[in-house]
Parts: C-alpha cells; sequence; structure tokens
C-alpha cells in the first residue's frame, strides 16, 4: 500500500485516536526497525508518539534524534532520562502525559500495514471493548490469569493489544514496574472479566525471527503470581457477562460492600442493555436515593410504575386470548366428537366394541379424555382439574413460596423433640403429598416398629465441608440447600468442626440423630486450618467424587452430581470448580452456561468449591495452615501430572467471600496469607535470580533491582551480601541525595535497605514518599517497625493504610496500644477488634496478656484457651506480636 495515494491523510487532523508508546534501552540497532513505520502513520492518522530512552549508554538516543528529525513536529515526544527507570515507569509516565484514549506500546519488531491499523483503531472507538487482540491469533486472552502463563515462562506480547484507557477501571489502570516483559498482558490479566475484548484484524506482521509471546523471568512468573492473588477478592463489573440476573447480584453484593456509587453504575449498565429488568431497576432507584439523586429516582420509579402496568394489561390480554383459545378448541372437540358419534351410527362395525375393554382404553389414554357416549346422548365436556395453589418442585427452579414451606420442614426436622425420641429418626426428607391425618400416623408406629437406619457402604458423592469460627448461619443455609436440591441416596456429608466457638456442635448432633445426608462429623478441639481438615475429610471419605466446599456456598441445582458428571465426561482432568459471583479466581466470574458439561481449562481454581476424583489420591499440602494457596498448590502439582484444571461453566453457585478469613483475622495481608504466599513462593517460584556482574550501568541501579526481589519474611542471604557490597559511603551518600525518583522507585531502595537495616538512610528515603505505591508495602513497613519496637513509625503507616486495609490498621493499634500498656486505648481496641472480627486468635492472646498484667488469673487463662482452641500455629511458634 501506498499511504500517500490512500487518501487517509487528512485523517491525521484533529485529536489523536491512539497514543503510541516505545521504550529502548540500549537497543541502537533496533530503533529504526521498530520506530519507523509508526513515524511514517503519524503523517496519515490521528496519533500521539512517546519515545522514551530509558538511560541507554550506547547510540539509542542519537538514532531516535536523527529519525524524528523530519517527524510532524507536536505528535512525536522523545523524553531521555539519565537513569534507567525501567520500562513500566516509562509506560506509566506515558499514561499520564497521553490525551488519546487509546494506548498501544511496541515491544517487538514487525510490518505495520498502515490502513489496517487506522480500521481497528477506528473500530475500537465505536465498540464498548477495553482492548483489541488479532483475530489470527485467538489463543491469545490476557484474562486468563497468570500462573498458566508463568508455568510457561511465556506472556503475549505488548503488540497484541491496543487498549483503551477509559474502559479499565481506574484502580487498575497501570503498568507493573517490575516486570521486564509483557507489561499490557498483565495488566489485561489485572483488569479481568471487566475488560471486555475486540476481536480485530491483524494489523502487523511479525519479521522472522519474532513471536507474538514474550519471555519472562523468574522474577516476572513469581510478581505475576503474587498480584494475580490480590487482585480478585472483589466482585468484577459487567464484563463480557449476558446473564441480566448474575450482573444484578454483583451490583446488590456491591451495595453491600457499601460501594454505592459503584453499584449504581454497573445498574446502568445492565439498564443500558436489558431496559426492563424490574429488579436491577428497583435496585437504582434504592442507590439513586442513598446517593440524593432524588429527580433521577423519581424518573426511574415512574419507569417501574409504567413497566408494571404495561406488563398486567399484556398479562390480562394473553390470559384473554388463552381463555378464548381453550373455549374455541373445546367447542372444536365436542363438535368432531359428535360428528364421529354420527358417522359410526350411521356406518357401524361388523362387532359391536365391548363396554368394559373401551373403558381400558380410555382409562389409558388418560383421565382427561371425555367419555364418549351413544349418539343422541348430551356429550359433556371434562370438568378442568383444579391448579394446584403450590407449582411441583422442580431442581434449580423452586418459587419463594416452596422455598419458604422446604424450609419450614427441614427446620421442623432438625428442632429437637420434647418428647423421647426413637433409637432411630426417619430420613430428614418428608413427602410433599397432603398430611395424613395424626391419629392414623400414631396407629401405623404402633402397628410397625421403627426400620433400623443401615449407612450405605458406597457412596457416588462425599461433601466434605470444614467450618470454624461462628460457622452456624452459614451451615444452616448450607443444610437447607442440601435439602432441597441434592440427592440423600448416593450422597454422604462429612463435617470438619475445627473448634467452632457458637453453637454449630449443637445444631450438627440434630443432623446427625436424623442421619441428614448420613453425616459424619469430625471435631476437632483446636483450629487444624483448612488444609488438614480437608485432609481429615478426604481420609474418612468412602464416595468416588469428593466434593470440597466452605460453608458460606449456596447453590440451587444438585451441585455434587453436576461436577461429578463434568469429571466423568472428562478424564484427562484431576479437579473442577463451579462458576459463581465472587471469586479469587477470576476466570471463575462468569455467566452460567446453558450446557451442563461445558468445560473451560485454566491453571488454578479457588479453593471455595471443587470436586475431586477419589481414586487420584490427592491431598492438600498442610504447610499453608489456615488459609491461602493451598489450592492453587494442589491444581499445580495435579498438572504436574499431566491433568487438567477445568472450570465447570455449566455449573453455578453463590459464595459469600471472606466470611470465615475475616472472622479468623487472617485476610490477606495478614500474618497467615503471608507465610502461605511464602510458602508458595519458595515452592513454586524458584530462587531469586542476582543480576550478573556488569550488567547494570551503575550501583544504584543494581540496588534498585535488588530490592524488587526480596522476599521481606525470609531475604535471601546473597541478595543482602551483595547489597551490603555495593553500598560503600559513596553511594549512601548518592543513594540520601537522589532526586525525581517516584514512590515506587523509592519503593525499591526502601526495601534494600530495610533488608540490611539501615535504618537511617530508610528513614530519609520514607520521608520523600508521597504515598505507598501498593498495600503489601505499608504491611511490610508495619511489620518491620513494629518488631523493631519503633512505634512512632507504625502509627505513621497505620494511618495511611486505614482506609485500604482497616482489618490490618485496627490490629496494629490494638498491637501497639498493648506493649505501650496504654490502659484507656488497649480495652478500646481489643473490643472494637472482637467486634468485628469476633474468631480472630491474636485478639483472644493479647486480651490473655492484658488480664494476666492485671492480676485476673481466671479470665486471662480464659482467653488464652480460646486464643490457642482458634489457632494453634502461631502460638506454637511464637510469631505475630512477639515478631
Amino acid at each position: 500500500m501506498n499511504p500517500e495515494k490512500s487518501g487517509s491523510a487528512v485523517a491525521a487532523q484533529g485529536p489523536p485516536l491512539c497514543c503510541v508508546v516505545f521504550v529502548f534501552y540500549n537497543q541502537e540497532h533496533e530503533v529504526e526497525p521498530m520506530l519507523q513505520p509508526f513515524l511514517e502513520a503519524v503523517r496519515f492518522l490521528p496519533l500521539q508518539v512517546f519515545i522514551y530512552d530509558d538511560g541507554s549508554t550506547d547510540g539509542t538516543p542519537f538514532v531516535v534524534e536523527s529519525l524524528i528529525e523530519q517527524a510532524a513536529g507536536d505528535h512525536v515526544v522523545f523524553h531521555k532520562h539519565d537513569l534507567r527507570r525501567g520500562t513500566g515507569m516509562c509506560l506509566n509516565l506515558a499514561l499520564e502525559d497521553s490525551a488519546a484514549k487509546a494506548f498501544y506500546f511496541v515491544d517487538k519488531h514487525f510490518d505495520l500495514n498502515i490502513e489496517a491499523f487506522g480500521a481497528v483503531l477506528k473500530e475500537l472507538s465505536y465498540s464498548n471493548a477495553a482492548f483489541t487482540f488479532p483475530a489470527s491469533n485467538p489463543a491469545l486472552d490476557p484474562t486468563q490469569l497468570a500462573i498458566r502463563h508463568a508455568h510457561k515462562k511465556k506472556v503475549p506480547a505488548s503488540i497484541n493489544f491496543i487498549i483503551r484507557k477509559d474502559r479499565i477501571r481506574p484502580d487498575r489502570l497501570f503498568f507493573n514496574p517490575f516486570l521486564q516483559n509483557g507489561h499490557s498482558s498483565e495488566l489485561l490479566m489485572r483488569a479481568g472479566v471487566s475488560a471486555k475484548a475486540l476481536e480485530a484484524p491483524t494489523f502487523f506482521h511479525l519479521h522472522y525471527n519474532e513471536e507474538t509471546y514474550s519471555d519472562l523471568t523468574t522474577q516476572d512468573s513469581r510478581l505475576i503470581m503474587f498480584h494475580s492473588q490480590l487482585s480478585s477478592t472483589e466482585v468484577r463489573g459487567v464484563g463480557s457477562n449476558d446473564d441480566p440476573d448474575l450482573l444484578y447480584e454483583k451490583a446488590e453484593a456491591l451495595k453491600s460492600d457499601g460501594r454505592i456509587a459503584d453499584a449504581l453504575d454497573l445498574c446502568e449498565e445492565v439498564l443500558e442493555r436489558f431496559p426492563r429488568h424490574q429488579h436491577t431497576l428497583k435496585l437504582s432507584v434504592e442507590l439513586l436515593q442513598r446517593l440524593k439523586k432524588y429527580i433521577k429516582a423519581s424518573e426511574r420509579r415512574k419507569l417501574i410504575s409504567q413497566g408494571a402496568e404495561a406488563d398486567q394489561m399484556k398479562q390480562a390480554e394473553e390470559q384473554a386470548a388463552a381463555a378464548e383459545k381453550s373455549e374455541s378448541e373445546a367447542e372444536s372437540e365436542v363438535l368432531s366428537e359428535l360428528e364421529t358419534e354420527a358417522a359410526e351410527a350411521v356406518s357401524p362395525s361388523e362387532t359391536e366394541p365391548d363396554t368394559e375393554s373401551e373403558r381400558e382404553r380410555e382409562t389409558e389414554n388418560g383421565p382427561d379424555e371425555p367419555e364418549i357416549k351413544a349418539f343422541g346422548e348430551k356429550v359433556e365436556a371434562p370438568e378442568p382439574k383444579e391448579a394446584p395453589l403450590i407449582p411441583e418442585k422442580t431442581s434449580g427452579d423452586a418459587d419463594t413460596q416452596e422455598d419458604a414451606e422446604a424450609e419450614e420442614r427441614a427446620l421442623a426436622d432438625l428442632e429437637p423433640e420434647e418428647t423421647e425420641q426413637p433409637e432411630t429418626e426417619p430420613e430428614l426428607r418428608d413427602d410433599d403429598s397432603a398430611e395424613p391425618d395424626a391419629a392414623a400416623e400414631e396407629d401405623a408406629e404402633e402397628a410397625q416398629p421403627p426400620v433400623p437406619y443401615e449407612r450405605p457402604a458406597h457412596f457416588r458423592h462425599s461433601i466434605i465441608v470444614p467450618i470454624a469460627g461462628f460457622a452456624q448461619p452459614s451451615l444452616e443455609k448450607l443444610a437447607l440447600c442440601l435439602y432441597n436440591f441434592c440427592e440423600p441416596s448416593d450422597t454422604e456429608l462429612i463435617i470438619i468442626d475445627n473448634a467452632c466457638i457458637d453453637d454449630s456442635w449443637e445444631y450438627l448432633k440434630q443432623m446427625e440423630e436424623h442421619h441428614f445426608f448420613h453425616l459424619k462429623v469430625i471435631t476437632n478441639r483446636m483450629n487444624k486450618g483448612f488444609t488438614q481438615a480437608v485432609n481429615q475429610g478426604l481420609k474418612a471419605a468412602s464416595g468416588e467424587y469428593t466434593l470440597v466446599m466452605h460453608a458460606d456456598v449456596t447453590f440451587e441445582t444438585d451441585i455434587a452430581r453436576s461436577l461429578a458428571d463434568v469429571l466423568e465426561a472428562n478424564p484427562e482432568a484431576a479437579i473442577a470448580g463451579p462458576v459463581t459471583t465472587q471469586s479469587m479466581q477470576e476466570e471463575q466470574v462468569r455467566s452460567v452456561s446453558k450446557d451442563p458439561l461445558q468445560v473451560l481449562e485454566t491453571a488454578w481454581i479457588d479453593g471455595f468449591c471443587f470436586v475431586m476424583r477419589a481414586e487420584d489420591h490427592f491431598r492438600l499440602d498442610e504447610r499453608y495452615r489456615l488459609a491461602w494457596y493451598e489450592t492453587i498448590d494442589l491444581c499445580c502439582r495435579m498438572q504436574e501430572e499431566g491433568k487438567k484444571v477445568l472450570i465447570a461453566a455449566g455449573v453455578f453457585v453463590k459464595h459469600a467471600s471472606g466470611v470465615f478469613t475475616s472472622q479468623l483475622g487472617v485476610p490477606a495481608y495478614s500474618d497467615d496469607f503471608v507465610n502461605s504466599l511464602n510458602v508458595f513462593s519458595l515452592k513454586w517460584g524458584g530462587t531469586p535470580e542476582l543480576p550478573e556482574p556488569g550488567s547494570t550501568d551503575h550501583p544504584l541501579e543494581e540496588i534498585w533491582l535488588l530490592g524488587g526481589q526480596l522476599d521481606m519474611l525470609n531475604p535471601s542471604k546473597e541478595i543482602q551480601a551483595r547489597i551490603k557490597e555495593l553500598l560503600d559511603d559513596k553511594l549512601e551518600t548518592e543513594l540520601k541525595n537522589i532526586q525525581g525518583v517516584s514512590d515506587a522507585d523509592l519503593r525499591n531502595f526502601i526495601r534494600a535497605m530495610m533488608a540490611v537495616n539501615n535504618r537511617g538512610l530508610m528513614r530519609d528515603l520514607e520521608e520523600r514518599l508521597s504515598g505507598l505505591p501498593d498495600p503489601g508495602f505499608g504491611f511490610e513497613l508495619l511489620r518491620f517497625y513494629f518488631k523493631n519496637q519503633i512505634f512512632s513509625r507504625c502509627k505513621k503507616y497505620i494511618t495511611m493504610i486505614r482506609e485500604q486495609q482497616p482489618q490490618l490498621a485496627l490490629l496494629y493499634a490494638l498491637r501497639i496500644a498493648w506493649k505501650e500498656n496504654d490502659i484507656q486505648l488497649a480495652p478500646q481496641y481489643l473490643a472494637e477488634y472482637l467486634e468485628q472480627y469476633p474468631a480472630a486468635s491474636e485478639a483472644y492472646y493479647i486480651g490473655a496478656k492484658m488480664h494476666e498484667q492485671q492480676g485476673n488469673t481466671e479470665l486471662a487463662e480464659t482467653f488464652m484457651e480460646r486464643a490457642h482452641q482458634l489457632d494453634p500455629f502461631t502460638r506454637d511458634e511464637g510469631r505475630m506480636v512477639e515478631g
């Protein structure tokens, strides 16, 4: 194509459609083939071209300057850095400075088709997609979470994706400054299902020695695995979901979390696509009122009222038409019967039909068939059967009244009887037919002895549910779901009571007495954690398939059977999990498929609900203790053995994420979370790679790299030794006086100083921070200063993280008040923490120490016993508050 003859030069006028970004570091021989096609394209398309020389020491900046001399001035911008900042930091600068809505990072050599590139930009501007990817390569899927890519040590290169900045959530719109490759792909991984994709024609042709994927370093893969865990604990936006009911549930979840504005935004997006969805309309009115948008709320109420009236009129018209049609059909049926009888009377058969045989045939045809009478007698149409008040229950489609009655039956069966019970109770399920006469029941009981309960020797399904803390409310909902939707004849229920501190044991006792789903209860005196509890259940299970799930999962289908059927249909798979509304694994947050056996292969599934085969004998790694990372580890081990990990797209459950981790005081960035992350990283991430001698141009750059690689729980001795070796007096002075450094860069330098315990230089660098670049860094600083008992610094960071991590902030405020023996604040913080997180072990531990100091020996012993009951691990190792 000759662009000068294409007639598109006028398109270069007006505001830019896209910002095209290049980042070069010592690439003087690669600059021209990468940059030249876009310097030509800027003459014909409305583009910005941002070029960054990231501290090159070769001829790269001279080559760039010579190329852009002939380019249009305002459309091409060149930035030169004296020190290397990293590709991610340069991309973030471009994000801030660019006026265009689309963003394109060129990280590979290719030949550009300018006309096709312009067409793709135009299509992206008209669609509601967040990014494009080439239709010629459907395997590229940046919304796949990172462990799959990390294991392959490859991610899709950035050239595959043009990103619309305004369609990525603002809190996710940044490039990871610590990655070396795959920056756009990692950004879109964090964007998750809210980033809708647009398949576009390919506008580039790669050179023979290039490929559409970029290699990952070990450090890259560890970073991606870490961030994929932290980025997915909240409800996503509309994305590619097409189910208005599912989207409405997400909006409800956002409202429950207090995110009113986000919930309203989601409602508005749903109503754009489904304007008559009544639940969303009503929810939007509530949200508008809470945001004091009363006029719009009033207008929306009118729409609801008009819609209801229109629906009533339509329903009345349909009923009238149906009645008219029914009457017409009845008349036609009677006339037809009369004509038939007349014909039979005129031309009778040679033999008369036997009356009894004829009646038998009529009975076989069904009770609704009219009786055939002799010709001349009056023919009466059959009386219509009275419609039942409650429709028959179908799996997964129960209405409100039916649910209520089912719940009453279930709760009635579970309530303890006032009279003495026989040794064997009847099955929990009752017949749905009319209630028999009470006297007849008593006669029947006297006449027939109770049938002794015999536990089946074999089951198809074993359901394993660990519970801890205050579990009874969740347990009651789970029991009701099982009662309504699952089949007890081939299903056993195994519940592991991990030292619950409410009345769950009494509820479990009643379930056992009624042999509810052939229940087995395993009781632990102390909380052994999720992994050990699941392994106990797996050891006790006798089913062919074992379904492991949290007690905060609810459902409206027989999920044990459905998930087992998925594994049965996929013998190459070892594990399968359902789709849901809230999950750490973003791939599981999607609309349910109509095909019950549809599956999606993935790298890992969330541990809230999954099924395995008993014959595979997989167990969880018990080093993960209370929570976090154990199921990801399990999936990694399964894939090492050549097994597949599946998402059952046709099986749906609801998950109230975080109910138990919050109660137990082990949310993200808790000590238990970081311990599990450390176990996972050491097991799957490999050892950190030290920079090769001479690979960096300045010792400060090497310290920056080492600071990014540090594991602050277990800092590498090799890295610590290398930092100390580099940090002479001259370099320390240079670092102390460094200027123009971003918060993200400062984080690396501070982490390096933290590793070698250089508090003076660390303090100087901290004073330059304008904010915390990420919540994890705030946790690291809090932990470091608390361990060194520098509480004034702790209080500073408590204030900075309070909004993002209220549980962690309150915990450290309690720890410090106790350590400082503040008799006013410590009891206040303790009461507040226990009110919000009533099963948190450390709160009871601190309470025990406080009572011990005050001489309340009996109370101190009670609190300490409860602390050990809730979490024996931290006590044994003296971690947590003892540092």
